[in-house]
């Protein structure tokens, strides 16, 4: 150990490295759903499945559609769209709104995609059966949605990548500019970060989601060094 060369130590993350990494966590998520859906429908179509009740259960558990995916969003509009509005101009201000627009949307699906969820899961756990019939047709449904679901993610992420988080990039620059200093990307992660962990995790009208009825426990939010 004594003769390892030594390298610098890694920077704070900037805002536009912590929105990044959050949407391909977001990306990750859907993917988990998908693969739980497939192994489902092709366990129906084998014949070998023993517990409809247990795999609708596991479908609900890597949903995108988890409170905890409230976080990234609310962080966002907190923090990054505020930013874009004082740093970027009109047209930060235009894109701000516009991108404001497209959460609330997505939110809305989001709501209505996890009552879904929610109401099977309590059902399901109460030990109240569903006809094996319903669950199925209740199964494809909810993967039609959720395919609805991430294709309108990705426009929007598509669309903060290629005009949001650019433009802020520019105006606040990791590196020292004559205007700027290489602080206030980083500190604004930072904020990013808090703003997550203020997020009340509710449920769609108002009440608590907890453990397997709320899509699986909370995702853990990790405060970056120098926060």
């Amino acid at each position: 150990m004594a003769d390892m060369r030594v390298v610098p130590p890694l920077h704070t993350p900037t805002l536009s490295e912590v929105v990044l990494c959050d949407h391909r966590n977001t990306l990750t998520l859907f993917s988990h759903f998908f693969k739980a859906a497939a192994a489902a429908e092709a366990a129906t179509a084998a014949g070998s499945e023993a517990s409809p009740e247990r795999l609708m259960l596991k479908l609900g558990h890597p949903s995108p559609s988890s409170p905890a995916c409230r976080c990234p969003a609310q962080a966002e509009e907190q923090v990054m769209y505020p930013a874009l509005q004082a740093h970027c101009g009109p047209e930060g201000a235009l894109l701000a709104e516009h991108a404001a627009r497209e959460h609330r949307e997505l939110s809305r699906e989001v709501d209505s995609v996890l009552g879904i969820l929610l109401e099977d899961h309590d059902r399901l756990l109460a030990g109240q059966p569903m006809p094996v019939a319903e669950l199925l047709v209740k199964r494809r449904q909810l993967i039609k949605r959720m395919q609805e679901l991430e294709q309108a993610f990705i426009a929007h992420q598509v669309e903060e990548e290629a005009n949001v988080l650019p433009r802020l990039a520019t105006a606040l620059p990791a590196a020292p500019s004559p205007t700027h200093s290489a602080q206030e990307q980083r500190s604004m992660a930072v904020a990013f970060y808090h703003a997550k962990q203020k997020v009340e995790l509710l449920r769609p009208g108002g009440t608590t989601g907890t453990g397997a009825a709320a899509g699986g426990s909370v995702m853990a939010v990790d405060t970056p060094a120098g926060a």
